[in-house]
């Protein structure tokens, strides 16, 4: 079996890819899930936005300019994104393929339906939530699938922290945010100088995505600010560029994990990477959130300052005082810790996600 990976994001692997990233996301997923499957005799041809071509614990990894002029033949290729000129180009070439959507995102785009239905055999979700956002625009809804992401980690990464009593090396007052900062940037504003009426001293890590942090320019002039102000308060320490390793390092004596963001969320993966380091997590109860967390997250009603100001502002001073409860109770439920660390292990273990992909190539 051949199946093809279709990147189209402006980033180039490097041979420590998965250890060198400090957060999950798609590019690294695919590149996890490319090696996962290379491990089980399939043949992975992964194409992206590249500098350079080279093949990297058995996988192919080529430019995407030259697809269209490589003569092979693919059982699957599987788009992360949508790419529609490309894809119909493709869809001319590989007459024989099947050709798979894995989104990433909630709800589809309702004017590209029409090109999404003609062009993939499938679309995969990472999560029933996702799934079930779109299955009114389709006829067929049993081209609609879920499969749900997995933990980011190397297998001994996972062995190391599975084996390690994390709980014992955890200080109070040590707050992680893990993921793009302009998800929750104006809630983090809100949160950090309200959250000193409650703990006198805190300290909070921010681990930002490697194109959205300072000084780097944000969406608009207005979210500079905001980060700027963000990055001048005494407790923000931002992590540039964190390698996956020094992240876990990092995670290894903070105990709280907020999510305090206004995007909806397809999957969360910072969560599971939280949950599986023994941070206890204060989150919202938005879009995939709960189904991801289940009952191991501590939930605060949506934070978006788009809805009612006054509503918002009562909910996050509801999500402040979680994580002031849940930093006075950390070490008085390590039982409930300890569960939600194999939670992860048990559902979202990469061995584990890998079978449904498995299943799903081979009972095609």
């Amino acid at each position: 079996m051949h199946i093809a990976f279709i990147d189209i994001v402006p980033f180039d692997y490097n041979h420590n890819f998965i250890k060198n990233i400090c957060l999950g996301g798609t590019q690294a997923l695919t590149a996890q899930l490319c090696k996962n499957l290379a491990k089980n005799k399939i043949k992975i041809t992964h194409y992206g936005v590249r500098e350079k071509e080279y093949i990297l614990d058995n996988v192919n990894y080529r430019k995407i300019d030259n697809i269209l002029s490589i003569e092979e033949d693919y059982e699957f290729i599987i788009f992360t994104a949508l790419a529609n000129d490309l894809s119909y180009k493709m869809k001319e070439k590989f007459k024989k393929t099947k050709f798979i959507l894995w989104t990433h995102g909630n709800r589809l785009n309702s004017n590209e339906i029409n090109n999404i239905d003609h062009l993939f055999n499938n679309i995969i979700f990472v999560s029933d939530y996702a799934r079930k956002k779109n299955i009114d625009l389709f006829d067929n809804e049993n081209k609609l699938i879920t499969i749900k992401n997995f933990l980011v980690f190397d297998d001994d990464m996972i062995n190391k922290y599975y084996d390690l009593d994390l709980f014992n090396l955890k200080d109070n007052n040590i707050i992680s945010y893990i993921g793009n900062v302009s998800k929750g940037l104006y809630n983090l504003n809100y949160i950090i100088p309200n959250l000193r009426k409650h703990i006198k001293k805190f300290k909070i890590q921010i681990f930002s995505e490697p194109h959205f942090y300072l000084p780097t320019k944000s969406n608009t002039v207005s979210e500079d600010k905001i980060l700027l102000n963000i990055s001048n308060f005494d407790e923000v320490i931002f992590f540039k560029k964190t390698g996956k390793e020094e992240m876990c390092n990092l995670l290894e004596k903070s105990n709280i994990f907020i999510s305090p963001n206004t995007f909806n969320e397809s999957f969360c993966l910072s969560l599971i990477e939280a949950m599986f380091m023994e941070l206890k997590c204060v989150t919202t109860n938005r879009s995939a959130i709960p189904e991801t967390a289940n009952k191991y997250a501590v939930y605060t009603p949506t934070l978006n300052p788009t809805d009612d100001n006054k509503q918002t502002e009562i909910n996050l001073d509801q999500f402040i005082e979680n994580i002031y409860i849940t930093n006075e109770n950390y070490f008085k439920n390590e039982k409930e810790i300890k569960e939600q660390k194999q939670y992860v292990f048990n559902k979202y273990h990469p061995k584990k996600i890998l079978k449904k992909w498995l299943d799903f190539f081979t009972n095609y």
